[in-house]
């Protein structure tokens, strides 16, 4: 419950400072221009009940955390009209209808979670579609690692794989769930 209502915040710095942690960022991904409407930002965490390394799964840029909060945080800050402003001074331009959303791919599931996606009227489509998409490719992603798995007799049921896969991530039994 407190996750959702949660939005992290970057403090101790000024907008030039976060404008030019924005713009690296964005030059390190190759993102100077032609934004689509709808950005969206992905990052990865693992899910495990019993791994003692369980860091190690995680995001190595994210200091051995899932990449939630990067993502949430750089998504905030893309929608920010003054860092918006800031950035188009220097060359980099989002367009007036351009919206950054967050999401967190679970690695032990495959699942994608989107994160703060209050959207204008306009992008509603946009996501509907974005979260069609997601939803196929982790069934394909979920049924190509069934067999590894062990779970080769379910990988044609999506439904009931994603439960045993929840299962394994919850597992104690599993010290690495995700990878068989």
């Amino acid at each position: 419950h407190e996750q959702a209502h949660l939005t992290p915040v970057l403090t101790g710095q000024d907008t030039r400072q976060k404008v030019d942690l924005i713009e690296r960022i964005l030059t390190a991904m190759g993102l100077r221009g032609n934004f689509p409407p709808l950005l969206v930002l992905i990052g990865h965490g693992s899910q495990s009940a019993n791994n003692p390394q369980l860091a190690g799964l995680a995001c190595g840029a994210c200091c051995g955390q899932s990449g939630e909060v990067n993502v949430r945080l750089l998504a905030s800050l893309l929608n920010d009209a003054e860092i918006r402003q800031a950035l188009s001074q220097r060359g980099v331009h989002l367009a007036p209808n351009c919206h950054a959303i967050a999401g967190l791919h679970n690695t032990t599931t495959d699942e994608i979670q989107l994160f703060d996606a209050q959207l204008p009227t306009a992008l509603k489509t946009h996501l509907h579609r974005l979260r069609q998409v997601l939803d196929q490719a982790t069934h394909r992603a979920r049924a190509e690692r069934a067999s590894s798995l062990g779970l080769k007799n379910i990988k044609d049921q999506p439904e009931a794989l994603l439960r045993a896969l929840r299962k394994r991530a919850c597992d104690r039994a599993q010290t690495r769930p995700e990878w068989g």
